[in-house]
């Protein structure tokens, strides 16, 4: 929808609207129709059936977004911030053990 001109905000409106109705229904997304669709928003079209969860998360390519490429860059600068930090003693290694540091 927000491809199609939608703010997203009003986007994401819509698509709760439609994730209840769906679970009222007992049907998944794929299991709705088009007619269904179509009672939120005249925007969806047959590309609604394209949509998944990795194309939604890819589609958030934006800093601090879902993508994968943004989620890299992140775990990227974290990880460069704990070793300056504990270079510079502000923090010690086992402050950050569990937390996706161990070993690394």
């Amino acid at each position: 929808l927000v491809r199609k001109g939608t703010a997203f905000r009003t986007a994401h409106e819509i698509v709760g609207k439609l994730v209840a109705y769906a679970t009222k229904k007992g049907k998944t997304f794929a299991k709705l129709s088009l007619k269904d669709y179509k009672e939120f928003s005249p925007l969806f079209d047959e590309d609604v059936y394209k949509i998944t969860a990795q194309s939604s998360i890819s589609a958030r390519n934006t800093v601090g977004g879902t993508a994968p490429q943004q989620v890299r860059r992140q775990l990227s600068r974290a990880k460069k911030a704990i070793r300056i930090r504990r270079a510079t003693k502000q923090i010690s290694p086992s402050d950050t053990q569990g937390e996706g540091e161990k070993g690394q």
